[in-house]
């Protein structure tokens, strides 16, 4: 190979690797956001997080895995230390604000961070204020008006940062002194008890020898007394009443549950008539008020009426031993029979006048009746004329 060639190859490899880097820069540096800013219709999103580690410029953020858009800036707000930071989402994909922004580990290898969202709990809804009805749960219409989509320009003020494993790691290793420590003090104080346990066994070894004869003892006893418990669990009358009782158990339990059902209406039932008593007494002390007031005066009213009944009493007294004793006239009608067959007779006297007395009547009232009828008063000249009918002149008068 001449040196005019080997030149001509160094020179190809030379300019490829150029259009490599090239196109590298184009796909992962700054021209992404300048293409992205060419599109012009991706939204800007503004997120605040207490602290933002791993979070640079071009961060990935994302949802659900997939990769919906870049971190453009993170500022620092001195005043309160927070950090916000600014993202560009893609517009064909949608973020709802029922979901939160976390910060998390894209890698445990280079530490890299990302940005995702996720649902937000029912308790961060309720600290962003979709609680509306102030029950302290989010209820199915509050949920639908949470779940509206993101607008360009927006700010999120409760950003998470998830847990960095490696700071885990490192809060553990600053612990694992401590629980060495630990297990150093517990190994030697087991160690003082099993000294203390072999001290105690080479200084009574017949003690425990009776102790452990004892308890072989109890044993026995133990065993034999589990034998008839079995004995007596087996015999089938004893498990017959035994089933009996446990089938019966419910409805004993149904019977004390409505007991005390009982009980309870019972005692709301006294509830009720002490309230009514109580009404009661607060009425008639309503009513008793107005005759402590007037006790006195209703005393003297009361005593002049039974006074006012007693003299009646009396009255009514003489007056009944007058009757009884036949010196009055009604005394008389009662006692003497002579008496009443006169008045009687008297009686039956008037009655027969009467009834003699009715056609008398009758005649009177037609003559009246024709009187009245009579215009010129003939009849009553007739009857008062002394001339008897039919004398005198049959002329008129005036001849």
């Amino acid at each position: 190979m001449d040196e005019r060639t080997l030149q001509i190859r160094v020179g190809v490899v030379v300019l490829a690797a150029v259009a490599i880097t090239g196109i590298l820069v184009i796909l992962f540096g700054e021209s992404q956001s300048v293409i992205r800013a060419w599109q012009g219709d991706d939204i800007v999103v503004y997120i605040e997080f207490a602290e933002a580690p791993g979070v640079t410029r071009d961060t990935p953020v994302r949802k659900s895995g997939v990769l919906i858009g870049r971190v453009v800036d993170v500022t620092l707000n001195e005043e309160n230390g927070t950090v916000d930071v600014e993202l560009t989402l893609f517009s064909k994909y949608t973020i709802y604000k029922d979901e939160v922004c976390r910060i998390g580990t894209n890698s445990l290898v280079t530490g890299d961070a990302v940005l995702e969202f996720i649902k937000a709990t029912e308790a961060e809804l309720i600290d962003r204020g979709y609680d509306k009805n102030e029950n302290e749960r989010i209820d199915e219409p509050e949920q639908r008006a949470a779940h509206v989509a993101l607008v360009s320009g927006e700010h999120q003020r409760d950003g998470k940062v998830q847990a960095d494993p490696f700071t885990s790691m490192a809060n553990i290793a600053d612990q694992i002194p401590q629980t060495l420590e630990s297990i150093e003090t517990t190994a030697a104080d087991i160690s003082r008890l099993a000294q203390g346990l072999t001290d105690v066994v080479a200084g009574n070894e017949n003690r425990l020898e009776s102790i452990l004869t004892q308890a072989d003892e109890a044993l026995v006893a133990l065993t034999r007394t589990m034998q008839r418990v079995e004995e007596i669990a087996g015999d089938p009358d004893i498990q017959a009443n035994l089933k009996r009782t446990l089938s019966e158990l419910p409805a004993f339990v149904d019977q004390g549950k409505q007991t005390f059902r009982d009980a309870r209406n019972t005692l709301v039932e006294i509830e009720k008539v002490t309230k009514q008593a109580e009404e009661n007494l607060e009425n008639l002390k309503g009513f008793t008020d107005p005759l402590g007031a007037r006790g006195s005066e209703m005393v003297a009213d009361a005593a002049a009426t039974l006074a006012n009944i007693q003299d009646m009493t009396q009255e009514l007294k003489m007056m009944s031993e007058r009757v009884q004793s036949s010196r009055g006239t009604l005394g008389l009608l009662i006692k003497d029979p002579e008496l009443y067959q006169r008045l009687n007779s008297a009686a039956a006297n008037l009655e027969r006048l009467t009834v003699r007395l009715g056609p008398i009547l009758r005649d009177v009232h037609v003559l009246t009746d024709k009187m009245a009828r009579d215009p010129g008063g003939q009849l009553l000249k007739r009857m008062l004329d002394p001339t008897p009918v039919g004398a005198g002149s049959k002329l008129p008068r005036g001849y």
